[in-house]
C-alpha cells in the first residue's frame, strides 16, 4: 500500500477519534454575545481563524518587504 494513502487513513481516523470524544456542547461568551456550539466545531473554528491570520500577516510581510 501507498505510504501517503497509508498516512492519510491513518490521520483520518485519529480525527474521527478526535470528532466522536469532542461532540458536548460548550457555551462561549464574549462581550455582549454568548454562543453554544461543539467543542470539535469550536476547535475547528479557532484553527481556521489562526490560519486565515496567519495567512493575512504573511501576505502583508511579504508586499511590505518587496
Amino acid at each position: 500500500m501507498n505510504v501517503k494513502l497509508t498516512t492519510g487513513f491513518v490521520l483520518l481516523l485519529l480525527l474521527i477519534i478526535f470528532i466522536i470524544q469532542n461532540t458536548e456542547v460548550v457555551n462561549i461568551k464574549f462581550i455582549f454575545w454568548e454562543m453554544s456550539l461543539s467543542r470539535v466545531l469550536m476547535i475547528f473554528l479557532v484553527f481556521l481563524s489562526g490560519g486565515v491570520v496567519g495567512w493575512v500577516a504573511n501576505t502583508v510581510y511579504r508586499s511590505h518587504r518587496n
